[in-house]
């Protein structure tokens, strides 16, 4: 292997964002390929046994000019023999621009970027890259293509002497990365460790109960893991509400319905001001729409009795903060419904005042635009 093939870089990269960053798309773009980049300098200097991973997993993939230079990384890292994967879910064979591939109603474009997508993907598999679907659809699944999907959004690059980790809620289209979207970075070695157990835990190998794994002292990554009707995340979300005494920032680009909206509504009338983020129903796409539609001809669809706050920007990011205290981040909605679906999910809960004050800073940019 010759080193010369590498991207020229200084022994350590100075640039690199800290420990609980919270890093929009285009930011998280950027970090990922200086971590990846390093990673793969310091793989031509060390022994087969501990070659560099370089791995990303999300619900959603596709090409496009935002997601080039993630994959860009990917194909290097494989090319040079180093441990280089992509986990994308089975939704990404049937969803294309954000609308069914194969349905003509939804524009012919559709199909042919489907195969452009496959095309990308095969490129990256000829590179070295392992690239594995997740969940994929038995026959008839794909006209239901939402129910049991895999929507963990994570990142991994480690190499010998420096392992990093992203958690977050990105899709990673061109689109997603126009989206209010965030990816925390994760330098801890507790909670990196944990991701790096979870990524493999897909398919045959995923989990067959929801866990909470406790990472460091005020830090833990809960896994939902697909069976229909449960999930953890909710449930701790839906706990810290239910124990709120002063004020819950929440951000999901779903309406609170259901048990989540009953106990956002109790604390209301406790008094505990909410400020509840959402997209406006102008700027839904064809899956919330549907997904309103439905809950109106089941009568399951309540105006909440308390303010939605509608940002200018488009909006995709997932986060609560209670009492400017605790956090819950990741790929979670916090609805009810999708856990109905049974879809497997990743996020941190955390006391940490360094993550809790980054992501009140997030937030108060959303608020802005």
């Amino acid at each position: 292997m010759q080193e010369q093939e590498l991207i020229p870089l200084p022994e350590r990269n100075p640039e690199t964002k800290p420990n609980f960053a919270i890093l929009t798309p285009f930011e998280f773009a950027a970090d990922f390929s200086k971590e990846a980049a390093y990673a793969l300098r310091q793989g031509s200097m060390i022994k087969e046994d501990k070659r560099p991973k370089v791995w990303l997993q999300s619900m959603q993939v596709e090409s496009g000019h935002g997601p080039e230079i993630l994959y860009w990384n990917l194909q290097k890292a494989g090319e040079l023999g180093f441990d280089a994967r992509l986990h994308l879910d089975a939704y990404s064979r049937y969803v294309s621009l954000g609308s069914p591939n194969y349905i003509p109603v939804f524009g012919k474009d559709r199909p042919a970027f489907r195969e452009v997508n496959k095309k990308q993907l095969e490129h990256l598999r000829q590179s070295g890259v392992n690239v594995i679907y997740t969940n994929p659809h038995k026959s008839l699944e794909k006209i239901m293509y939402m129910k049991g999907r895999s929507h963990k959004k994570m990142a991994v690059v480690s190499s010998e002497d420096r392992q990093v980790a992203w958690i977050g809620g990105m899709n990673m289209w061109d689109t997603g990365f126009f989206k209010m979207d965030y990816m925390v970075k994760i330098t801890d070695p507790g909670i990196v460790a944990a991701i790096i157990d979870e990524f493999p835990r897909i398919n045959e190998n995923r989990r067959t109960e929801d866990a909470a794994i406790q990472c460091t002292p005020d830090t833990a990554l809960l896994i939902d893991c697909g069976k229909r009707g449960e999930s953890i995340i909710l449930d701790k979300t839906m706990q810290q509400v239910e124990g709120a005494k002063q004020k819950i920032i929440c951000i999901s680009e779903l309406e609170p319905e259901g048990e989540f909206l009953q106990v956002l509504t109790q604390a209301y009338k406790r008094h505990v001001e909410i400020t509840f983020i959402t997209n406006s129903p102008s700027k839904e796409g064809f899956e919330l729409k549907a997904n309103r539609i439905v809950k109106k001809l089941t009568f399951r669809y309540k105006n909440p009795e308390f303010p939605l706050t509608y940002p200018k920007v488009d909006l995709h990011a997932k986060l609560l903060i209670v009492d400017d205290q605790i956090i819950i981040v990741g790929s979670n909605n916090f609805s009810p419904t999708t856990a109905k679906y049974g879809t497997e999910e990743a996020a941190l809960i955390s006391t940490n005042p360094t993550l809790v004050g980054n992501a009140e800073a997030f937030v108060s940019k959303i608020l802005q635009n």
